[in-house]
């Protein structure tokens, strides 16, 4: 990394990105909503196919499977997606870029509603795919915990330290004081991130 972009980084305003208004936008747009697409398709999906092969679901290889499908998967979405978006598909991503002044409020706003209608395509996909019908337990692949070992508070807060964990992971990332390269570490790191919050 030169100074030039280490100068950047000390200079980085908040803009609301009149000046974003154009193709690029709509192309990443485009990649933000696919990202999530691909996320829910496949990552999630992982979680409702382990759960049709073996119903019960507190065996280690079903949460490391489920662990590996998230981590893996989303580095992978990250690495697809990185060059023409930044690989957020994650609205939680894009609100913390967008306070940190590396993306635009009207960058943020397009790409969080590319990430809903992202997510909503591809739950709606996997719904489709899937043999709902002689299945007799939830299956949707949502996160869910259990009142008898937890409170709703606990809940809560495990899920604000996890997105925490994966908001530091990606702003340590793409920290241009740290001068390296950005190559395919960047979407490793997150990958892991992901595959240590899952339990």
């Amino acid at each position: 990394m030169g100074k030039e972009e280490v100068q950047e980084a000390n200079t980085r305003r908040w803009s609301i990105g009149s000046e974003d208004l154009n193709l690029g936008l709509v192309k990443a747009g485009l990649a933000e909503l696919l990202g999530t697409f691909m996320l829910i398709l496949f990552c999630v999906g992982s979680a409702n196919s382990r759960t049709l092969e073996s119903l019960a679901g507190d065996a280690p290889n079903y949460f490391i499977s489920i662990s590996l499908a998230f981590g893996l998967g989303i580095g992978t979405i990250v690495h697809i997606c990185g060059p023409v978006s930044g690989g957020n598909v994650n609205p939680a991503v894009s609100v913390a870029l967008l306070l940190d002044a590396r993306i635009s409020l009207v960058r943020a706003l397009v790409y969080i509603i590319c990430q809903f209608a992202g997510g909503f395509f591809g739950a709606g996909v996997l719904y489709g795919l899937g043999n709902h019908q002689n299945i007799s337990v939830d299956i949707s692949g949502a996160n869910g915990y259990n009142p008898d070992t937890l409170n709703g508070a606990q809940a809560f807060f495990l899920e604000a330290f996890g997105t925490m964990f994966l908001i530091l992971t990606i702003l340590a990332s793409i920290n241009e004081r740290r001068e390296h390269n950005k190559t395919y570490l960047t979407p490793l790191a997150i990958g892991i991130s992901i595959l240590i919050m899952h339990k």
